[in-house]
């Protein structure tokens, strides 16, 4: 058992001295022993400084003011005296034991211990010496001498107050609470005012939780001794402890008053306010204790529990997570600290917070089902599913409990949802939240009839609600029954008028009906009628578009600006008048957490993307992706953002962090396999493909997933039936240009054009063009049509105005036609998007020369050479051709000597100008 330790390092004592000019140092002791005998302790201490100022060295002067400082409680000052009359040989049978208790209530064990050498001087055992000693050994963990100084003590008198003592602190230690007690019942009986024994009585009450016995026997030792500042500290843990709040915090006050920074009192203080609910004070208590050494589990109790009222989650749960293995299973603070963690985005720590919580009690069940909810919201849905199922495990559960459970799985898509529901209302068949559940499930999963059943029951029950309707009017429309389901919304605001499900349906209606100014005027009463809805002011918006509805939800969002809901929408409102620098402004304001919405991250993302000083997405993105690590959708945005910056790894390495998160997420999987055969990674996407089997895969998808793999690996043969396979279930254009590309590869030529030329006319009748097809067909066509390739590069070029192959290519076949007007067009058009591509200057130039016009020829035919660095065969043979158009032959022929020809082409052209 541990002894209570001082918490206070020194005490303040005001000494008032005086002496008189012709007293002796013997007259002002012999005055201070009158004092003494007559309880006038201070003005004795007075008289006893006096005659130190006479004499300094007078022993028994030092003895007498030690005995007076130690009697009084102050043991800084008692053992500085004591020891200066220890010193000054004053009777050591006297001094010893009195030095002894000055260390121990100083703690100075090691000192105590020190004396044993002076202890062989005493004249007869000291049981009072002895005692201390004893509880010096305790302190310093050395048993064996506590051991044989309690026998030495006993064996000096077994009935001495201070041997009991010595043997109660050897008990105590032992845990030998009984034994301890009533040695000490003993000594008090004997010496009611035996502080030391007042003292071990109050702490072996404190082990034995009896603290109105601790209370008292500390307030007792106080009495006796008014100068231990220590004890005070006993006397307010003790009161605290026994639930006298009010008295514990008065004497926190007072010291707190002269010491602001004493650690114990402030942990009083935040324990005592944090039971008056004033939690912010409480907190501020609770972390200067800590900050300043003291750590308890009650305090970082306090310290966790307050910054969670005070939605501080960040320190709650920096607090809650050190004693969460030691709070019992259904401590409050677990469910703190998974709030706490949940709002941190902790997700993966909120299962082992709440491993073992008991969800038979009411209360818990609905904590477990709510947090599941919230995980749910934030996409975590296996944490959600565990809660879930941990909330649905407790026996005899209520209707109640059955239908939150039915709920929750059918949130999380899980059929077997309604089954659940269906059992909660055969436990409560008059359960309407159940009931309301199911019904508009079955209207979902297009059980029209059970529903219809569910809305017939409610009607006839409840005739003057408005439920019954509302259901009968969803399953109308879900029926394509209009104007009855515009009736029974009519009799729903008849019975209830302005409710909210009604006006907006009725909204939706008119909308459909293509009935803008009955829709306008709906949005206007049900906005009179509830001028905070989300919805309404949402279906508000949508017929309001301009300054009129900005200045509404302005209006709205500045009465409701913690809430982000609003924020959304008023930043929606701001891009419609594109105003998007202040739709930024607004989205900036808000706190960013787990439960942040996806639609603020689109909206932030969309609106800076339309600002010219906008950020780069992916400093968004990545703040998106570590706010909430269970959307996918930034992973996915940030995953194509790499790939457009030719950066796959970056890709590659943003797909492997989330599998971390997801890693049964099959659109992720699918991701990867993309990015890996997009960059022709053939070894890791094999390798990958075996990962896809703990996927159900479409055999289609398998399919056009090992028919892309066979295509990297030039098996061309192999491919096609796969990747034709894929191509019948999803006609795309990539797909199909796969499949083209696997013909072309397999020699079969016609068959990849008479497939892409298929893709194409279908996309024509729709009106559509897809670049990377049309591109692909009329590369193509070059080299067996060319006026097919330029109808199509013209098909292109429609969509693709700027895309420089085209307009190249163009020329160069209009140029080989010898129209020169429209070659030239096209060239001038791809020179101007870039000059730096040697090709796209090197075909200018040779449409400029056929065009008559040499010199400009000659400058672009340089540049593109400069371009190319000489290496280009072709555009080195071209800037001879021009050089000599020009008549500058011998720099001709210095071209020429440098170029070796490898094409018939090549060599036919060089032998022409060599000429």
């Amino acid at each position: 058992m541990k002894f209570l330790k001082s918490m206070v390092c020194a005490s303040i004592v005001i000494a008032l001295s005086a002496c008189g000019d012709n007293e002796t140092a013997q007259t002002y002791i012999s005055k201070a022993e009158s004092l003494i005998a007559e309880k006038q302790n201070n003005t004795a201490i007075i008289s006893l400084k006096n005659a130190i100022k006479i004499d300094a060295k007078n022993a028994k002067a030092r003895f007498l003011l030690g005995q007076l400082y130690l009697n009084d409680g102050d043991a800084e000052n008692a053992a500085k005296e004591l020891n200066r009359a220890n010193q000054l040989k004053f009777t050591i049978d006297k001094v010893l034991p009195l030095l002894a208790r000055a260390y121990m209530l100083m703690e100075y064990d090691e000192d105590i211990l020190s004396l044993t050498e002076q202890e062989k001087l005493l004249s007869a055992p000291s049981a009072q010496y002895l005692a201390y000693k004893t509880m010096a050994a305790l302190r310093t963990n050395d048993k064996a001498l506590a051991q044989a100084t309690v026998e030495a003590a006993l064996a000096f008198s077994e009935s001495d107050s201070y041997s009991m003592l010595a043997s109660a602190y050897l008990a105590f230690s032992e845990q030998d609470i009984p034994h301890a007690s009533t040695l000490v019942q003993r000594i008090l009986t004997a010496t009611p005012n035996n502080v030391d024994a007042l003292m071990l009585q109050g702490q072996i009450a404190i082990a034995d939780q009896n603290f109105a016995l601790a209370v008292d026997s500390f307030k007792q030792y106080f009495q006796l001794q008014p100068s231990s500042g220590k004890v005070q500290l006993f006397i307010a843990d003790a009161l605290l402890k026994n639930g006298q709040l009010k008295e514990a915090e008065e004497i926190a006050d007072a010291i707190l008053a002269t010491v602001p920074t004493q650690p114990f009192l402030q942990y009083i203080k935040a324990v005592t306010r944090f039971e008056n609910k004033d939690y912010k004070t409480a907190s501020e208590y609770a972390n200067q204790s800590l900050s300043s050494g003291f750590n308890t589990f009650r305090l970082k109790l306090v310290a966790g529990a307050s910054a969670f009222y005070l939605q501080n989650y960040e320190q709650s749960n920096f607090h809650l997570k050190d004693i969460v293995e030691y709070l019992p299973i259904d401590n409050p603070a677990r469910r703190m600290l998974a709030v706490s963690q949940l709002q941190l985005g902790f997700i993966d720590d909120i299962s082992e917070t709440l491993t073992g919580y008991d969800p038979s009690s009411k209360d818990n069940a609905q904590f477990l089902s709510t947090l599941s909810y919230e995980l749910l919201e934030v996409g975590a849905v296996d944490e959600a599913q565990k809660l879930a199922e941990q909330a649905a495990s407790a026996n005899d559960m209520t209707a109640e409990q059955t239908a939150r459970s039915g709920i929750l799985k059918l949130m999380m898509n899980d059929p077997s949802g309604v089954e659940t529901l269906e059992l909660a209302l055969q436990q409560s068949p008059e359960l309407v939240s159940a009931e309301l559940a199911l019904a508009f499930a079955s209207i979902k999963l297009g059980d029209l009839p059970r529903a219809s059943k569910i809305a017939d029951k409610w009607l006839k029950e409840y005739p003057d609600k408005a439920s019954g309707y509302n259901l009968q009017a969803n399953i109308f429309f879900k029926k394509n029954e209009l104007e009855q389901g515009k009736a029974a919304l009519a009799k729903s605001l008849e019975v209830e008028p302005n409710n909210v499900f009604a006006l907006t349906q009725m909204v939706q209606l008119a909308s459909h009906q293509k009935d803008i100014k009955q829709a306008t005027l709906l949005t206007e009463q049900a906005l009179k009628a509830h001028p905070n809805n989300i919805e309404i002011l949402r279906q508000y918006l949508a017929f309001h578009q301009g300054e009129e509805g900005l200045n509404v939800i302005t209006q709205v969002q500045e009465r409701n600006t913690d809430d982000i809901q609003y924020g959304i929408l008023l930043s929606e409102a701001l891009m419609r008048v594109e105003k998007f620098k202040q739709a930024s402004a607004i989205l900036d304001g808000y706190e960013l957490t787990a439960k942040t919405p996806k639609r603020y991250w689109q909206l932030l993302l969309a609106s800076n993307a339309r600002q010219a000083e906008g950020k780069d997405v992916f400093l968004i993105l990545e703040k998106w992706r570590k706010t909430n690590t269970y959307h996918i959708e930034p992973v996915l945005l940030l995953s194509d953002y790499w790939i457009k910056k030719r950066s796959p790894d970056r890709a590659l390495s943003v797909l492997q962090d989330a599998f971390k998160k997801h890693p049964q997420n099959l659109i992720l999987h699918l991701v990867k396999m993309q990015v890996l055969l997009d960059n022709k990674r053939v070894d890791e996407a094999k390798s990958f493909l075996e990962s896809l089997e703990q996927f159900d895969l479409n055999k289609d998808l398998r399919a056009g997933i090992e028919g892309r793999i066979l295509l990297l690996e030039k098996k061309f043969a192999l491919a096609i039936p796969k990747l034709q396979q894929f191509y019948q279930i999803k006609p795309s254009g990539n797909n199909a240009n796969h499949l083209a590309f696997a013909f072309e590869g397999n020699n079969q030529k016609p068959e990849a054009i008479a497939l892409l030329e298929q893709h194409v006319a279908k996309e024509a009748l729709d009106n559509k063009v897809n670049p990377n097809v049309s591109l692909h067909l009329a590369n193509m066509y070059l080299a067996e049509n060319q006026d097919k390739a330029i109808s199509e590069y013209e098909r292109l070029i429609t969509v693709s105005p700027n895309n420089v192959v085209v307009l190249n290519n163009l020329s160069w076949l209009y140029m080989d036609k010898g129209e020169f007007t429209q070659a030239l067009k096209y060239a001038e058009q791809a020179y101007g998007i870039t000059s730096e591509i040697p090709n796209v200057v090197d075909t200018y130039a040779q449409v400029l020369l056929k065009s008559g016009n040499k010199a400009e020829a000659l400058t672009k035919a340089k540049e593109a050479y400069e371009l190319a660095k000489g290496k280009d065969i072709d555009i080195a043979l071209n800037l001879a051709e021009a050089l000599l158009a020009n008549n500058n032959n011998e720099e001709a022929k210095l071209i020429l000597a440098e170029v070796t020809a490898i094409t018939p082409a090549q060599k036919e052209k060089k032998q022409k100008l060599s000429k």
